[in-house]
């Protein structure tokens, strides 16, 4: 019978496997990425929500002149936005996930939808790029993620929408 510490070794060096490339073949641009000191957290002041980001393979821009989000750029057209809003209209998580789905279903289809009492998931495919939209409900503020990346760099980009979708959270 395997020891706990050793099941548990196992499984961390498992996922390090995973998420830096070495079992699926990934690109070598996605080794390494998951190394301390290269995931930085940006965290919102105006609402208090948090994400990491792969800095090695995304740039922060300025913050937002009203301070509720930021974007960042990577190569090849892939863009991470965060931002945050007031629930001004008193939106449940459903009629906000509806409504993501309509814009995003403009000229592309959702492939992967989960709704939860306090946070939804929309994934999918739009003029020629994936997308990941990650909206959270808490305080009265929604704060949200959307990645966007091309299609053909999915295998590169699928480990960091895993650990984005982790790390990202709402005050």
């Amino acid at each position: 019978m395997r020891s706990v510490s050793g099941t548990v070794r196992a499984v961390v060096l498992a996922s390090a496997m995973l998420v830096s490339g070495v079992a699926g073949g990934l690109p070598a641009v996605a080794t390494g990425v998951h190394a301390a000191g290269q995931w930085p957290t940006y965290v919102n002041a105006r609402y208090g929500y948090r994400v990491c980001y792969p800095a090695g393979l995304l740039r922060p821009a300025a913050e937002a002149p009203n301070g509720d989000g930021r974007r960042f750029n990577g190569a090849g057209g892939a863009v991470l936005r965060v931002w945050g809003s007031n629930n001004a209209l008193n939106d449940t998580v459903a009629s906000s996930a509806a409504e993501d789905r309509k814009r995003l279903t403009q000229n592309g289809q959702v492939s992967y939808a989960v709704t939860r009492p306090n946070w939804y998931v929309l994934s999918g495919r739009q003029n020629g790029q994936i997308f990941y939209l990650k909206s959270m409900l808490a305080h009265g503020t929604f704060s949200t993620m959307e990645l966007r990346y091309p299609a053909a760099a999915q295998r590169q980009w699928a480990p960091v929408v895993a650990r984005l979708s982790k790390c990202f959270s709402a005050a």
